[in-house]
């Protein structure tokens, strides 16, 4: 099921799209012994100018289908749709025309940055493979480090000479360089002090509006999620078990492991919460041998003997909501 971009037109639109990644063993034959499946069957769509919000334990997923709509991975199955274009099959000149408009921002400003490069050689490195000329190059990267706050004084320096939250700004630069439509932040702030955290997100919210981006927002802090996105998926072992927009699920969440992560979120008053505290056992499933049937029913408080056998599909729950659960029906 395709939960609509809510302002017109949708800009990524994913329909079934999986990545599996083979099991090999041997060290002269090998030979695959098995598929981890980190991306099962993943279906939603992102309207312009708004942020999709991915949420869900580690390893469930989030940061291989963020790969996947930028292209630094290839799919196994399904379609990506940028602006009514299938770019999950293309290769060679034909994606190159589409990279410009798909860029990436990286969880570890430190890691993602070539120490060996100075501020001015890091946000141009786009512009140079778009064969943008020099005198243009410049340009464009005083203008970047102004959109993002950085000085002019910046350019000549290297990474290791910035704060954590200074060098992911110099990371968001680069990622605009090519003036791109669509980025995905794989945990863009997780890396960062909490008050850094809000200077980032306001900063990414702040050049969605002025430059009309959408955006997926990879991350496990429910509080930011919150606060950034428009519309939440929640993942759980290669698959969506919820989606929708962000004001219903956070107000009220249809499936039980959606129930769970949001109970997990530290209150101001425990005591109003702890009630309705919804705690799960054991330990999130290998994707290389999942459970049959739902999942979740492994973990689930409230399973039912279906769930054990029949895998749930997406249905809608209320206007603009949609969730996989047996209980639903």
């Amino acid at each position: 099921m395709l939960i609509e971009g809510a302002a017109g037109p949708d800009l990524i639109r994913v329909d079934n799209l999986a990545k599996h990644f083979p099991v090999t063993r041997g060290a002269v034959l090998r030979r695959v012994v098995g598929t981890v499946k980190a991306v099962d069957g993943v279906s939603f769509a992102i309207g312009h100018g708004r942020t999709l919000g991915l949420v869900g334990e580690s390893g469930c997923g989030k940061s291989t289908v963020g790969r996947l709509l930028v292209r630094l991975i290839d799919p196994t199955a399904g379609s990506i749709m940028l602006d009514g274009t299938d770019i999950s099959r293309l290769d060679g000149e034909a994606m190159f025309q589409h990279r410009r408009n798909l860029q990436f921002v990286f969880q570890d400003p430190m890691s993602s940055l070539n120490p060996r490069m100075t501020v001015e050689k890091i946000i141009a490195e786009p512009l140079v493979v778009q064969g943008v000329p020099v005198a243009e190059q410049r340009a464009r990267v005083g203008e970047l480090l102004d959109l993002v706050g950085l000085a002019p004084a910046h350019r000549t320096r290297y990474p290791h000479e910035f704060s954590g939250g200074q060098r992911q700004r110099i990371g968001i630069a680069r990622a605009l360089a090519t003036n791109p439509r669509f980025v995905v932040c794989d945990e863009a702030v997780s890396a960062l002090d909490v008050s850094v955290q809000a200077q980032i997100v306001n900063l990414l919210k702040r050049l969605q509006r002025e430059l009309g981006l959408s955006y997926l927002f990879v991350a496990h802090d429910l509080s930011v999620v919150r606060h950034m996105s428009d519309d939440v998926a929640v993942m759980y072992l290669g698959r969506i078990v919820e989606i929708g927009d962000r004001r219903r699920i956070f107000a009220a969440p249809a499936h039980p492991y959606t129930k769970a992560l949001l109970s997990s979120v530290p209150a101001p008053r425990q005591s109003a919460r702890r009630e309705a505290r919804t705690l799960l056992s054991g330990e999130l499933p290998s994707p290389l041998n999942p459970p049959n049937g739902c999942a979740f029913h492994t973990r689930c408080p409230v399973a039912i003997a279906r769930c054990k056998v029949e895998r749930p599909e997406l249905r809608p729950v209320e206007t603009g909501q949609a969730a996989a659960c047996h209980l639903l029906d």
